[in-house]
């Protein structure tokens, strides 16, 4: 017998992958119900764990923009020449997981890339 596993949507899953699978479901979206909570609401190892996450799957699509990622840390997505976007973690996620249209990050002088919906 294997580890204990549940059924979601998605497929089989190991039961110690249910919490943070519904962590995610509640932290995302809290956001899209907007009642006051906000990207700057996430906690910070919430932010932590998923902007590099985020940006990873993101840099496996073909259609995603060249940028780095400039947070706390740098985080590049595609090819050369990328845009460099600056801001704050969590809005940085909040743009990339589309529950923002970038307010508050700066491209430099560019514009802002066009972020491709996620689903």
């Amino acid at each position: 017998m294997g580890a204990p596993a549940l059924w979601l949507r998605w497929g089989r899953s190991p039961v110690r992958d249910v919490v943070p699978s519904l962590r995610l479901e509640l932290e995302y979206h809290h956001v899209d119900l907007a009642a006051g909570y906000q990207p700057a609401d996430w906690p910070d190892d919430f932010v932590a764990a998923q902007l590099p996450r985020l940006s990873a799957m993101m840099d496996s699509r073909a259609d995603a923009p060249s940028m780095t990622l400039i947070g706390p840390g740098a985080l590049r997505v595609g090819t050369i020449p990328p845009v460099d976007v600056t801001g704050p973690a969590a809005a940085l996620l909040a743009w990339l997981s589309g529950r923002s249209g970038g307010s508050g990050l700066n491209p430099g002088g560019a514009a802002l890339p066009v972020i491709p919906p996620m689903g």
